[in-house]
């Protein structure tokens, strides 16, 4: 058996004879997939399926998780079922669908 001392990316590039796309310097690529906020991944069957809308944050929660946290917070805004705040994480702007 041969064993490659490659990288699978360059293994699939050498086998479709193209150049890979690499990723941005300083880029990170490390992907929380639990909640934010109660840092689970499942809560009773739900899994985090909201996202902050921020590039760099990409911060996953669940929808129950993030309406609580919005709540507590001072300048919270809710209208027709829908609350607005902050990422817990980079502060930017979200709403999320309150769950009646």
């Amino acid at each position: 058996a041969v064993v490659s001392t490659q990288s699978t990316g360059e293994n699939l590039s050498n086998i479709l004879d193209m150049e890979l796309p690499s990723k941005p310097a300083g880029e990170n690529t490390a992907i929380s997939i639990e909640c934010g906020v109660c840092y689970c991944y499942d809560m009773m069957g739900q899994i985090p399926e909201i996202s902050c809308n921020n590039d760099d944050c990409k911060q996953l929660f669940h929808v129950e998780c993030l309406v609580e946290w919005f709540r507590g917070l001072p300048d919270v805004r809710q209208s027709f079922g829908t609350v607005f705040g902050e990422c817990p994480y980079c502060s930017k702007p979200m709403h999320v669908q309150a769950i009646l």
